[in-house]
């Protein structure tokens, strides 16, 4: 009997990629996180999704499907769908077929892949045995591989989080913080030193309980970002910068945050004000817990200032 080929399902390729990543976000909320929080890599930046299908020597008639995942700098999502069953015939290949990361890298180096793929190993999977139960590439097919790689991404992140506060500063850069706010990306995309080195001060604070530091240093660094904000959009209305005069205060980015084109509404004045005061609600004798959870409030409101204001002022940047 012939058999189907992945190939032939090009012309369905954008709907598979949607329906992956409609179920990898319904598995995210049924562990109990938020999809719109950018704790997991596919809400928060877009990768290729890759399903290969493979020639098994051992049986013929059950090729072998492998689903994973590449990040790079893309602009949108992308799915490719590739037969490879003529070409993977070969020992060096078929000698690992029951072991996903290997065969995947036997197909990178007989140039059946891109050698420069950065896989993200969380989304690696095999998927022949939920084709051959849940139907060819059927949503119970694709269930299967987005359920799993979001649970791997959950495990990484409880794991993480599990280790005990002596070993907590010695995770990988800002493992907790680049997880739930995702501050390396903002650092990243930002691109200012000095405000790198003020975020690196205040995320040392935290992680070393010094909650009124920590707080302190958070509203500098929430300044510094509307700051860089209004200068982006200062392109498109000049009188913007000059709103925020030599010494700005909170009223001056208020001011300058109403003019066009941002045209900031009473909510977001509202909640920019909110967390302004939190910050002024933090001293030296407040109880530990009562202090820290400010600075949880206060790593959110940067985030959601970075989000609301600092991306949309990059459409100005010239």
């Amino acid at each position: 009997m012939e058999q189907k080929s992945i190939a032939d399902y090009d012309t369905k390729s954008q709907d598979i990629l949607q329906k992956l990543k409609e179920l990898y976000k319904d598995q995210i909320k049924y562990i109990g996180a938020n999809p719109e929080e950018n704790v997991f890599i596919w809400t928060k930046e877009y990768l290729k999704v890759w399903i290969i299908q493979i020639y098994n020597r051992k049986f013929p008639d059950t090729p072998k499907f492998f689903f994973f995942a590449t990040s790079g700098n893309f602009t949108k999502d992308e799915i490719i769908l590739k037969d490879l069953r003529e070409s993977t015939n070969i020992y060096s290949i078929q000698r690992n077929i029951f072991d996903v990361k290997k065969t995947i890298q036997s197909l990178i180096a007989n140039n059946l892949l891109p050698k420069n793929l950065n896989i993200v190993e969380s989304s690696i999977y095999n998927m022949t045995n939920s084709i051959k139960m849940g139907g060819f590439l059927s949503d119970e097919s694709l269930n299967f591989p987005a359920e799993n790689f979001a649970d791997n991404e959950a495990k990484a992140i409880d794991n993480n989080l599990s280790k005990s506060s002596n070993d907590f500063f010695n995770l990988d850069k800002r493992i907790f913080f680049a997880k739930k706010y995702d501050f390396d990306n903002i650092i990243k995309v930002v691109d200012n030193k000095h405000f790198e080195a003020r975020l690196d001060d205040c995320l040392w604070a935290y992680n070393k309980e010094k909650w009124f530091l920590a707080a302190s240093g958070l509203g500098s660094v929430m300044e510094e970002l509307l700051i860089l904000s209004v200068m982006n959009f200062s392109n498109a209305n000049k009188k913007m910068i000059k709103s925020l005069g030599h010494t700005p205060t909170l009223s001056n980015y208020l001011a300058a945050l109403r003019q066009k084109p941002v045209e900031m509404d009473m909510t977001q004045e509202r909640y920019i004000r909110c967390i302004f005061e939190l910050r002024n609600c933090t001293n030296h004798y407040s109880s530990g817990f009562t202090t820290k959870s400010i600075t949880d409030e206060l790593l959110l409101g940067l985030r959601n200032l970075y989000d609301e204001f600092y991306v949309k002022s990059l459409e100005y940047v010239k």
